[in-house]
């Protein structure tokens, strides 16, 4: 079945352009929540990052730079660890939602 055969080329073209903005536009939240989250998570290894400097530069007498060096690769790691946390939890909490709308008609 073709759509030139019924002469339908506008209706499907408009009903295609309406399911296009439709996802369009659900791509671009989906895309603003995962940047504004990354920012917050940005902020959040800052501030560790930050605060590990402070503590070695503040205890120079007793910490030496090798303990400084290492507290900040610490804190560098752990920035990139909740970074990777958050990226699983959010895929798994996507395969659930999808689970819960597969399993809905039997409920």
């Amino acid at each position: 079945m073709k759509v030139r055969a019924f002469r339908a080329q506008a209706q499907f073209t408009a009903s295609t352009f309406h399911k296009l903005e439709a996802n369009l536009r659900s791509y671009y939240f989906n895309v603003s929540s995962n940047r504004w989250l990354a920012l917050r998570l940005e902020a959040i290894g800052t501030g560790f990052v930050t605060f590990a400097a402070v503590l070695a530069v503040a205890g120079a007498g007793t910490v030496s730079g090798g303990q400084g060096g290492l507290a900040l690769t610490y804190a560098l790691n752990i920035t990139q660890v909740k970074g990777m946390i958050a990226l699983k939890v959010s895929r798994n909490a996507k395969r659930f939602s999808k689970w819960l709308h597969d399993l809905a008609p039997y409920f």
